[in-house]
Order: C-alpha cells, then structure tokens, then sequence
C-alpha cells in the first residue's frame, strides 16, 4: 500500500506558503491582511506535521500534537479578532491547497490508497475544525464575560456618580436656599 505521508512531508513548507497567500488574497477574511506573515501562519506547520503521522503506516499517529495546536489555533484567532466564518475559510483554504499539492502524487496511487488519505486527510482536518472551533467560542465567551463585568462594574460607578451629584444638588441647594431667602426677604422688606 502506498504511503503518502512522505510527499506531505516534503511539501510541509510548500503548502503553508501556498495557504498564507490563498488565505490573504481572500477577500472575506479581512482580519488576515492585518497580520503579519508568521501570525496568520501560526502552527499551520506542526498540524501539518502531525497529518503526516496520521498518514504514515509506520510511525505513530501524532493525534495529540494535532488537537493542542487546533486548541491553540483557536484560541490565537480569537485574540487577533477572526470572526467564525474567518475561520472556516482558513481550514476549507487549507483542505484545498493540501489536496492541491498532492495532487501528482495521489494520481499515482490506486483507488484503495487515495481513498484511504483522502479519509485520513479529511478526518484530521475535522478534529482540527472542531478543536479550533471549541477553544475559538470559549474565548470569545470568556471576552463576553468580561464585557459584562467591566459593564457592570462602569454601570456601578456611574450609579454612584449619579447619587453622588444629586447630593452634592441637594447640598448646593439647601446652601442657596438659606441666602436667597434672606434677598428675597430683604427685597420685600424695602419694597414696601
């Protein structure tokens, strides 16, 4: 049975730079031309590197890298600002530009083999979407808690700014009270 894990091996570098340039001449994922080279690639590298292993018929599969650096992926995109849809056009980009470059080589294999990677691929791609996905929602849940902390906490303030100023109100009209009714008194005393 062919094994494929090798020409994805040796297309790690091709495929991550094909990708960065697909993701950034996208034009629905704007938060990417935002970012620097090496921010927008992040782990690309290792999950790729961990299909590898799922590929191979030989060495361990590497399920544990690919799901931290999905969980990382996630939480990295949510701190730079992806919305969820941002994200899937990243992995479905990714999908393409893999069977793209293993295209040549796949053509080679039999129907059996291709299968099998296209299963295998497919497979390690959804983990990762799904993985990413998980710690992109707790992020941005976690950014929602905090909104709402920091609203409360502002709204509490602006209650005690509020009470605060109606006192000082009360103060400042108890204070003119006593002199104005002494003008309005004197006022009437020296009209009559």
């Amino acid at each position: 049975m062919r094994d494929f894990s090798q020409a994805l091996q040796d297309k790690i570098d091709i495929i991550t730079h094909n990708w960065i340039e697909a993701v950034r001449a996208d034009e629905q994922i704007e938060t990417a031309k935002q970012l620097t080279y090496t921010s927008v690639r992040d782990s690309i590298p290792m999950v790729l590197q961990a299909i590898v292993t799922m590929l191979s018929q030989s060495q361990e599969s590497d399920i544990l890298t690919l799901v931290e650096k999905s969980l990382e992926h996630g939480t990295l995109r949510a701190k730079q600002g992806y919305d969820a849809e941002e994200i899937a056009r990243e992995y479905r980009l990714l999908r393409r530009v893999i069977f793209d470059a293993l295209e040549p080589e796949l053509l080679k294999g039999s129907a059996a083999e291709v299968s099998r990677a296209y299963r295998l691929i497919d497979t390690a791609l959804d983990e990762v979407i799904a993985k990413c996905f998980q710690t992109f929602t707790q992020e941005r849940f976690q950014e929602l808690q905090d909104l709402q902390n920091q609203l409360q906490l502002t709204n509490q303030e602006l209650t005690r700014l509020v009470r605060a100023n109606q006192e000082n109100l009360s103060h400042l009209a108890h204070e003119l009270k006593t002199p104005l009714t002494s003008i309005i008194g004197y006022s009437e005393v020296t009209a009559q």
